[in-house]
């Protein structure tokens, strides 16, 4: 697969939402590889992967654009669970994310601060998780922007705590849900299935700017 924007080295890690153990994130020539939680490990789920030192995708992001590129290999059929099911909402999904906090991803950190983390809920900003290649691209609508606790973005109370937010972003990455919540990780459920997330692109652009994305061939 080739990828038709050079990727500059950046440096991931993974989280869950209540501090258990994580994948390990490797770098063979993708911007960041993702082993997918699967059966019988101590892993049972990932919430976030995300990146919190690398300078040109933080910061001040008023009036760009996030532009990903990532590509799920699968092997043996897996399926894809997440944790604590609502019985509603959307399947197992991953979308875009961008907190001003740059510790590790925890819950009780966004519920206290919950404007200081935003999930993205526009068309392309998330997508169920799935087999190949998925591209999620979004502006910073307020439109398409909740914060912790599911306040939107668009609501007068909170666009001026949402702006602050994309003007101080400390990480930016993946969330990892499904139901009614968008950070309760996700994982394989079946035994000799496994699923990698290789990270092909994650960029910022300027609006204005022709975003590239990856060649599938």
């Amino acid at each position: 697969m080739a990828v038709l924007s050079a990727a500059l080295a950046q440096d991931w890690h993974a989280d869950h939402w209540g501090g258990w153990n994580v994948p390990t994130i490797s770098y063979p020539g993708d911007v960041a590889t993702l082993p997918i939680p699967t059966p019988h490990s101590n892993i049972r789920l990932v919430s976030t992967l995300t990146t919190t030192n690398t300078p040109w995708l933080l910061g001040d992001l008023t009036g760009k654009t996030l532009s990903t590129v990532v590509w799920m290999e699968c092997s043996n059929n897996p399926v894809f669970f997440f944790n604590n099911d609502c019985g509603a909402g959307l399947p197992v999904n991953m979308r875009l994310f961008i907190t001003t906090d740059a510790r590790p991803y925890n819950v009780n950190a966004a519920n206290v601060n919950e404007t200081g983390y935003w999930w993205c809920s526009a068309p392309a900003g998330w997508s169920p998780i799935a087999p190949g290649i998925t591209v999620l691209q979004a502006s910073f609508n307020p439109a398409f922007w909740s914060d912790a606790l599911g306040h939107w973005a668009l609501d007068p109370n909170y666009t001026p705590a949402f702006k602050n937010a994309v003007k101080h972003v400390a990480q930016i990455g993946f969330s990892f849900g499904g139901g009614c919540f968008f950070d309760v990780g996700v994982g394989v459920s079946n035994t000799g299935a496994s699923a990698t997330l290789h990270v092909l692109q994650y960029d910022v652009f300027h609006k204005a700017q022709c975003v590239p994305v990856v060649d599938p061939q």
